[in-house]
């Protein structure tokens, strides 16, 4: 019997995951629904967090979908020590995903918001939630975050 409690306890709380999830959805507005206003980040200034390492930023963008962090947090969250470029700052974003292993991360800034865009292969029915670190010159205005996944 006390199987079949935590067994029916588990799948109450599986649509509750899920809706966490749509939470961190916050589809593009305004510039940033103009694709020649979008202006595409260098690939070694974004950094996908460590599984291991994800509830931990997780805990850091319950209120807030970006976070500044400083460089020594940036090898904590994703292992990698950051490319000295001179300028900039690191914050720590919210992301999503459909299918991690067929599509990739693209970030732009348009304006004074950010963009943060995830595309995959595959039928993709819930996001999943994922963090980046970013390297931005300034903080953004607002943060949208989206993904898509494509049969």
């Amino acid at each position: 019997m006390k199987k079949l409690s935590i067994l029916i306890i588990s799948f109450l709380l599986i649509p509750n995951l899920s809706l966490a999830s749509e939470v961190w959805v916050n589809n593009p507005k305004g510039e940033c629904t103009d694709f020649s206003a979008l202006n595409k980040l260098e690939s070694s200034d974004v950094i996908e967090v460590s599984h291991s390492k994800f509830e931990a930023a997780k805990s850091k963008l319950l209120n807030s979908p970006i976070v500044e962090v400083n460089s020594s947090l940036v090898g904590f969250y994703t292992g990698v020590k950051p490319e000295d470029k001179g300028e900039g700052k690191f914050y720590l974003v919210r992301a999503l995903f459909g299918n991690g292993g067929t599509g990739g991360f693209s970030v732009f800034t348009c304006g004074e918001d950010l963009l943060v865009s995830h595309h995959s292969l595959g039928n993709a029915q819930n996001p999943n939630e994922t963090a980046l670190i970013i390297r931005l010159v300034s903080y953004p205005r607002h943060v949208f975050v989206k993904y898509s996944s494509y049969k």
